[in-house]
């Protein structure tokens, strides 16, 4: 749901005693993604007034970006599914008047797995279901196509996969006991843990979960299953989310997406406290002493012509598409030198690029500097309509091969809000590295999208966006 954020007290020459602000200290969190808004609401629901944002970039909501077309229809490049375990969004989508949001995703157009690219040309083999592609990976022994389009409970409970998604539930059970929130506690024992995901499934004898990991963990970018560790995988793939893909818990659909998007829960939260947002604010330095928080940035003022244009509408036709501008990078334009002095550092953005700017410590420096980051880079685009298409296409075989696409979602599909007139269709595609986004890689990342389109046949492509 975004970064986690990380606080600290202004006095950094001793080990932090987890002490939380007074009601009457400036409070500053850097990011306005979905973990700063979350933490300010909190701070402000609970008495605390003096609260600001520092965002980078000339939006909030961070990793949560909805564009919606003229025809109403919202698409994600960012956050996209609600998700079984997701407990504190619902709560969210509840408490600001929102849990009309939730739909499910058509339910007679499940996701098509594609075993290999060209068999989304037209060539004779057809999509998989979803179920189809994890039994047929998964289990030693064959079962009819047919069969498992629609699994009764009593075949379901006669598979090797099934047993074997009963003894990781047990495991994870074990391991991370029962907890009420997203985020679970320290495990008792971190060497049991001490290894890749596939590592810990591989020592378990559960490799036939593999395939199924691959779809719920690697698909949307969370990371490769043989790179990431065992704790990361095991916070993500919780039982909820195994029940649900399994269609264990009947008459709930595993995934289902906002109908306005995920930019309206933060929009709608922003506006509710009425949020001190500075946007366009590149922080250059901070530093912490005993005194408070010192927060040098760089704040614009007025942004270039060339940035408003590149800003625009996110609409434009373009034969070959025009990327976003990198949030990493600050917007072009006149900008003024501002400090800032607060009590209290909340931060809530990647935490790579705010040490490079803050005094850190030792310690911080020992623990942060372990994390490792990937990219997964979203392009919107439009191609002509297709009678027949897929809410979700995925390659699962493409996911580690870098720069090429191995997901597309037609949300026009997936919303069921189709029309018989539209003469175009929009999607968005994924493409997954495991590099830092920069300008360098945009046009590899959309040449080779491209490429990939025109080999699976999609007609008159236009790339609205890449981000």
């Amino acid at each position: 749901m975004g970064a986690a954020a990380c606080s600290a007290r202004a006095e950094v020459d001793v080990e932090p005693q987890h002490h939380g602000p007074k009601k009457t200290d400036r409070i500053c969190i850097v990011g306005a993604g979905p973990a700063g808004i979350h933490m300010a609401s909190l701070l402000l629901r609970n008495g605390f007034r003096k609260v600001t944002l520092l965002e980078k970039s000339d939006r909030h909501g961070g990793k949560s970006y909805t564009i919606t077309d003229n025809n109403g229809v919202p698409h994600e490049l960012g956050t996209c599914y609600l998700y079984p375990h997701f407990k504190e969004v619902r709560a969210l989508l509840d408490e600001y008047e929102l849990d009309d949001q939730e739909v499910e995703i058509n339910r007679r157009r499940r996701p098509g797995i594609f075993r290999e690219a060209r068999t989304y040309v037209g060539g004779g083999d057809k999509p998989e279901c979803l179920n189809q592609w994890i039994f047929n990976e998964s289990e030693t022994k064959q079962i009819p196509n047919a069969v498992l389009k629609d699994l009764t409970p009593d075949i379901l409970r006669s598979t090797s996969l099934y047993a074997k998604s009963r003894k990781y539930i047990k495991l994870h059970q074990k391991i991370l006991g029962d907890y009420k929130y997203s985020v679970p506690g320290k495990p008792a024992n971190m060497k049991d843990i001490d290894m890749t995901f596939e590592e810990f499934l591989k020592k378990h004898k559960l490799e036939e979960l593999i395939p199924f990991f691959m779809y719920t963990h690697s698909a949307l970018g969370f990371g490769l299953i043989d790179e990431i560790p065992t704790l990361y995988g095991l916070w993500w793939n919780t039982p909820e989310l195994i029940d649900s893909i399994l269609d264990l818990k009947k008459g709930k659909n595993s995934l289902s997406m906002m109908r306005d998007g995920f930019s309206l829960l933060w929009d709608t939260i922003v506006e509710k406290h009425d949020m001190d947002i500075i946007y366009n604010c590149d922080i250059k330095k901070i530093t912490r002493n005993k005194k408070g928080v010192v927060v040098t940035t760089n704040v614009l003022e007025e942004p270039s012509t060339q940035a408003e244009d590149e800003k625009g509408d996110p609409d434009p036709a373009h034969d070959d598409g025009s990327s976003h501008p990198d949030e990493h990078d600050p917007i072009p334009g006149l900008r003024r030198v501002q400090t800032m002095t607060f009590d209290f550092l909340i931060v809530a953005a990647p935490v790579d690029a705010v040490m490079k700017c803050m005094d850190s410590t030792d310690k911080e420096k020992e623990i942060f500097s372990a994390l490792q980051y990937y990219t997964l880079s979203t392009t919107l685009y439009e191609s002509r309509l297709k009678e027949k298409e897929l809410p979700v296409k995925f390659f699962p075989k493409r996911i580690s091969q870098p720069y090429v696409s191995h997901m597309v979602r037609n949300s026009t599909r997936a919303l069921n809000c189709w029309r018989p007139t539209q003469k175009k269709d929009r999607k968005v595609a994924y493409q997954f590295t495991n590099y830092h986004s920069n300008g360098m890689m945009d046009d590899q990342l959309r040449l080779t999208l491209i490429e990939d389109l025109r080999n699976w046949r999609e007609n008159d492509i236009r790339v609205r966006m890449l981000w």
